[in-house]
C-alpha cells in the first residue's frame, strides 16, 4: 500500500516554517517506511528571509 503525505509545522500566528511532503510505503504489517523531501519556506530568526529552493 503507498499513500501520499504532507506535513506543515506554523507558529502560533500560523506563519508556515516549513512543509514537507513524500511517501508512506508499508512493506509489512510491523513495519512502515517513509520516503520525505523537507523544505524550510522561513527562517525563525528573520521573518523578511524567505528561501527558495
Amino acid at each position: 500500500m503507498i499513500e501520499n503525505l504532507e506535513i506543515q509545522s506554523c507558529a502560533g500566528n500560523n506563519k508556515l516554517f516549513f512543509a514537507c511532503t513524500g511517501i508512506i510505503t508499508v512493506n509489512t504489517p510491523k513495519t512502515t517506511s517513509f520516503l520525505t523531501s523537507l523544505s524550510l519556506v522561513r527562517s525563525i530568526d528573520d521573518n523578511s528571509k524567505i528561501f527558495h529552493d
